[in-house]
């Protein structure tokens, strides 16, 4: 196996925002230009195009231990493109009323919940104790609970725990049941399944409802390779070779669908334009045109390295991010004004549900509306009040959403299911969550 050099691997470590922090620095030195350096890291994968150990153990035939047991039950890498790139992807096999998800705004959680990464709930069935793992008459004890903090801007973090009752890994792959249709899950952009897994929460709710989920790391993204990412450009076949080496692995059970958040979102119209074995499409607070991501990533800059925008202001000014994205999509030979899913999503027939936050701060819901807009036959858009980019993600109306739609088009026969309220809390069934949406005019 080719080493990778040193050098390369301490540069892996350091983070996208200190990378374009030195470089806006290195440009203020040698008079370079700026917009060209950021054009630079728009296109660079956000994982450094490194070389993941899950890839390169995969690459070598040897066994990848999952520190999730309980939720990924498979892992597995598919060459892709060009450009060439190796894209690991991971499998939750449906279970049948197997996992809990739960939101919390953080005060509900005391801080040994939070730093132990466990969680009393009740109304879960048998009780267990948490000294010596005997009935007891407190909630039951769920392990394996991953808590993610979702800034709510205005409001309070939230936390999203999503759990299973005590069982081996025996026990849980007896209750694995027969899939009635696959599911494409993908996260948004810098997303990583392992590392960053804010929507394994709907994995476990399409698990429980007998979905085979499959959540690829995409190119540039997690435990895949790839130095480059396309906006669609390289993806869309790079998810129709996934789909190829599913159905080469017996992966692919009923129909198939796909789904996504944001750049995922965006991914899957194109993947689902370009491969018409998707016969489901569902795209969550999704942006449209290449050139608008301008403004996508001047609020992505502000929100969360608000110094680096400052800098990137002083050195530069408010047209220095938008010729950045021009010169990307030149590099990428597309038009700006014209590379998106609004311009791809009639070269597909398959049922489209877009769900978007109207006080969205990343892609605004005009996005969708266009999408819409482009293929109004066959096509819904439901708009989430006073939702921004994240927070409707947390919602069990939305989770019912998902679940509605994939249950009308995947299984062999529609099926009409409503989702377990006691197993399933939402932001919703919170009262603080409810108090503060109040205060917004939610």
């Amino acid at each position: 196996m080719t080493g990778v050099g040193v050098d390369k691997v301490k540069c892996q470590w350091v983070p996208a925002w200190l990378r374009l922090f030195l470089l806006v620095g290195i440009a203020i030195a040698s008079g370079g230009c700026l917009d060209h350096m950021i054009a630079d890291q728009v296109l660079k994968g956000p994982n450094g195009g490194q070389r993941s150990i899950v890839s390169r153990m995969l690459e070598d035939g040897k066994h990848v231990g999952l520190n999730y047991s309980c939720m990924l039950n498979d892992v597995d890498v598919v060459e892709v493109g060009p450009p060439i790139a190796r894209m690991a992807y991971y499998t939750v096999e449906p279970k049948g009323k197997f996992y809990y998800v739960m939101t919390r705004m953080s005060r509900d959680l005391d801080e040994h919940a939070v730093r132990k990464q466990t969680v009393w709930l009740d109304r879960l069935g048998e009780k267990i104790d948490e000294e010596d793992g005997q009935p007891s008459d407190r909630p039951a004890l769920i392990e394996h609970n991953y808590e993610f903090n979702a800034p709510v801007y205005g409001g309070e973090p939230q936390i999203l725990v999503l759990g299973h009752p005590v069982v081996s890994v025996d026990e849980r792959v007896a209750m694995e049941k027969e899939p009635i249709g696959t599911i494409i899950l993908l996260q948004g952009l810098g997303g990583s399944v392992r590392e960053n897994p804010y929507l394994w929460h709907l994995a476990g709710m399409l698990s429980n409802y007998g979905y085979r989920v499959v959540m690829p790391d995409m190119r540039g993204h997690g435990d895949s390779t790839g130095d480059e990412i396309g906006f669609g450009l390289y993806e869309a076949k790079d998810i129709s070779q996934l789909i190829d080496d599913l159905e080469r692995k017996g992966k692919v059970a009923g129909k198939l669908g796909i789904m996504g958040h944001s750049y995922g979102a965006m991914m899957s119209i194109y993947a689902a334009a370009y491969d018409k074995r998707i016969e489901a499409v569902l795209g969550i607070s999704p942006h449209n045109w290449l050139r608008d991501f301008s403004g996508a990533a001047t609020n992505i800059a502000k929100l969360f390295r608000p110094k680096v925008y400052g800098l990137i202001m002083t050195i530069g000014n408010e047209k220095t991010i938008p010729s950045a994205i021009e010169i990307a999509a030149d590099r990428l030979g597309v038009d700006p004004d014209a590379h998106g899913p609004a311009a791809v999503i009639s070269q597909t027939d398959a049922p489209l549900l877009l769900l978007h936050g109207d006080s969205d701060q990343i892609c605004p819901f005009s996005a969708s509306e266009q999408i819409l807009a482009a293929r109004p036959e066959n096509s819904e858009l439901l708009i989430f009040k006073t939702d921004d980019h994240w927070t409707h993600l947390y919602r069990r109306t939305l989770w019912q959403e998902v679940l509605s739609f994939m249950d009308h088009y995947l299984p062999e026969s529609p099926m009409d299911r409503e989702i377990d309220a006691d197993r399933h809390v939402g932001a919703e069934d919170n009262p603080a969550w409810v108090m503060w949406q109040a205060s917004l005019g939610g």
